[in-house]
């Protein structure tokens, strides 16, 4: 099953890459390069990082209904978390923020429905179909990850840029939950959310920020909020999932 999450997800990154690189496949760094007063524009990457999500969760479903199919209850778990995040994660990606503001990518909503009747009634955590959900769980997760990650090297724009990294530490953040729950399931898995804003981009750039600035509002992760004292407090929002 991993070897062909692997082959489904890399063909699609290079397929999206295609637009964004040079004729050979690869970023040619002797592009010539815009203006200094030119800003990247962020669409020339979010499809490219959406597919790639897109990716990551056909190939989660697919690992869940086989996991179904074949009685499996670890991975069914696992595939069914990581699903979930990956989904929530494309939704912020394409979602259009209020630069003002401090915004949330939440924890999922899991719907175990389809994994709770495959619990054995003797779990034993050290069986090999729960080592093999262990290890397919952490190497999938990763390769989702590379599939958005490839992209911040040539990300330019503090906002996009950030905010890719921000989805990355997201799904970083799901490895540990997802882990713990097929060694001691008790259906309480969470995935941690994490909080961002534009912030540290306005602080780079110079310029104040202001509901009515044009463009799509994506936003910076605070990496350590400890690092900035906060003046005065930020509303907060949270993208509701449909």
């Amino acid at each position: 099953m991993l070897r062909i999450f692997l082959i489904a997800l890399v063909g699609t990154t290079l397929i999206a890459c295609e637009g964004c690189s040079g004729a050979n496949g690869t970023h040619n760094h002797s592009d010539p390069q815009p203006p200094a007063n030119t800003k990247e524009k962020v669409k020339d990457y979010v499809p490219a990082i959406a597919l790639a999500l897109d990716s990551s969760v056909l190939a989660f479903d697919t690992w869940t209904n086989k996991a179904v199919e074949k009685q499996k209850f670890g991975e069914c778990i696992a595939a069914t978390t990581l699903s979930s995040a990956a989904k929530v994660s494309k939704e912020i990606l394409v979602t259009e923020f209020n630069d003002a503001d401090e915004h949330i990518i939440p924890s999922p909503k899991l719907d175990f429905a389809a994994c709770t009747p495959l619990k054995p009634e003797a779990f034993d955590p050290k069986s090999a179909d729960t080592v093999a959900a262990l290890s397919t769980a952490e190497g999938a997760l990763n390769i989702a990850i590379s599939g958005v990650s490839i992209y911040l090297p040539k990300i330019k724009d503090c906002k996009s840029r950030v905010l890719v990294q921000a989805l990355v530490k997201y799904l970083q953040g799901a490895l540990g939950p997802v882990l713990e729950e097929v060694k001691a399931p008790d259906g309480k898995l969470e995935i941690p959310a994490v909080t961002f804003s534009f912030e540290e981009c306005a602080e780079v750039s110079g310029i104040p920020l202001k509901d009515e600035d044009e463009g799509v509002g994506f936003v910076v992760h605070r990496l350590d909020p400890q690092d900035e004292p906060m003046d005065s407090p930020k509303k907060v929002s949270q993208v509701p999932l449909g």
